[in-house]
């Protein structure tokens, strides 16, 4: 799975390194905008799954970090708030 997950990545940058949404004809901007919307859900959803289980195995202990919440805020370079 995270070969998967590692090529969907890489082609997602890939994609956004050529980016033109200039480019894009009227009917493909909508088009498209939902389907980053979905993306967005998606990976969102899939992370809200993982922090259960980053807080299971406990490698914010390990790191110095008072919680698993901070842990993940650092890792993703926001706040708990």
């Amino acid at each position: 799975m995270f070969g998967r997950v590692d090529e969907i990545e890489t082609q997602l940058e890939e994609v956004s390194a050529e980016f033109e949404p200039d480019a894009l004809d009227a009917g493909s901007v909508v088009s498209l905008y939902e389907t980053f919307d979905r993306i967005e859900r998606l990976a969102a959803a899939n992370k809200l799954r993982l922090a259960r289980r980053v807080d299971e195995v406990e490698q914010w202990k390990r790191s110095g970090y008072p919680s698993a919440a901070e842990y993940l805020a650092a890792k993703s370079g926001s706040t708990v708030a």
